[in-house]
């Protein structure tokens, strides 16, 4: 998907992906920062009062726990080692495990996931809830099956919009084990992952409280076709 924009002088364009720039129809190069002041530098010196920029995006097919669109690039200075630990159990029944992660375009959420860990018991529920923390969507209680795999959960095709969200995780016991990576609680509750008691299965609003988990349990969700 290409996205346009036209920038005057005075504007600012900076984004993570390098932008490609044509003025006057003829391309200049591509810059990850542009600045449009009382003169224009992109690869020369140019007298237009305005420029096209455009960049091309692509969705990413999946967002999990540990993604850049979460708080993986946070969470990766922070744990060791670099494969996450199976043999835990859920810390406690009927805990919901809440990440916020961003949306960097509309698409409709297809699947839930979720890693398990080397004993699986009970259900499982996973889904997203918008910024206000309403629940977008959530999966429901789903039995727990297949140990050391990525198990899946088929939800209602949901279109989101651009913007921040939260992905949650609840066990109903504390049998069942999910992949996490250890970390540090104060900087977890710092990333702004969240839980909550109480919380299985999901609740249509929830209610969050500071993680008390010195653990980051490995979870997400898939998309499928842009709106």
């Amino acid at each position: 998907m290409a996205l346009k924009a036209i920038h005057t002088r005075g504007s600012r364009h900076d984004v993570s992906q390098p932008l490609a720039v044509k003025a006057n129809g003829t391309l200049k190069g591509t810059r990850p920062t542009l600045n449009f002041g009382s003169t224009f530098t992109v690869a020369d010196d140019s007298a237009n009062n305005e420029v096209d920029v455009s960049i091309s995006l692509s969705l990413p097919h999946s967002i999990s726990s540990i993604s850049q669109w979460s708080v993986g690039e946070a969470l990766a200075m922070t744990v060791t080692p670099a494969a996450p630990n199976l043999a835990t159990s859920w810390p406690t029944a009927n805990l919901a495990y809440y990440v916020p992660f961003y949306l960097p375009m509309n698409g409709t959420v297809k699947r839930v996931w979720w890693y398990n860990g080397s004993a699986v018991s009970g259900n499982v529920d996973c889904g997203i809830y918008n910024e206000d923390l309403t629940r977008a969507v959530s999966l429901g209680s789903t039995a727990q099956a297949g140990t050391s795999v990525v198990q899946f959960g088929n939800i209602a095709d949901t279109a989101l919009v651009a913007g921040r969200y939260w992905m949650a995780l609840a066990l109903d016991n504390t049998t069942g084990r999910i992949a996490r990576f250890a970390s540090d609680i104060e900087l977890l509750a710092a990333f702004g992952c969240a839980q909550e008691a109480s919380a299985f299965a999901l609740p249509a609003t929830a209610t969050l409280a500071a993680t008390a988990q010195a653990n980051h349990f490995v979870f997400g969700l898939e998309i499928g076709t842009l709106t």
